[in-house]
């Protein structure tokens, strides 16, 4: 079986956060060299289908996002970045109710959620420059 990548729900705070601190830095260089600017994660993924002609390079971007959507929720559910409280003692994936359903690009209906707002993206990219 290929190594695959551990899932956030794996990694302790400190690591948690340097992670997403590397990603973050590895992300930020991309987008300043092929000028994608920061905002909704599904528009920056457009963006780069758009502007980045190296599939290897593309590719990199598209897997830094997920990461840094993956991971930044986790933390966010942790407690350790944002205003917000942990879920639990035990550092872990969010309770089953707690997540979202649906992003609209996976929905079923045209009334599924997409539950990274702009604002989120944003906010986890300032939070990260600190």
């Amino acid at each position: 079986m290929p190594d695959q990548p551990m899932g956030p729900d794996r990694y302790g705070a400190e690591e948690l956060l340097a992670h997403l601190g590397v990603v973050q830095h590895r992300a930020r260089q991309i987008m300043r060299d092929f000028n994608i600017t920061s905002g909704h994660i599904t528009i920056m993924a457009r963006q780069a289908e758009l502007m980045i002609a190296d599939t290897g390079v593309r590719a990199e971007f598209l897997r830094l996002l997920i990461d840094l959507h993956e991971f930044g929720r986790e933390a966010r559910s942790r407690g350790i970045l944002g205003n917000t409280k942990p879920t639990g003692d035990a550092p872990g994936r969010a309770p089953k109710s707690e997540r979202a359903g649906e992003t609209k690009l996976f929905a079923s209906s045209d009334g599924a959620l997409d539950d990274v707002s702009e604002e989120a993206s944003r906010a986890l990219f300032t939070f990260l420059d600190r």
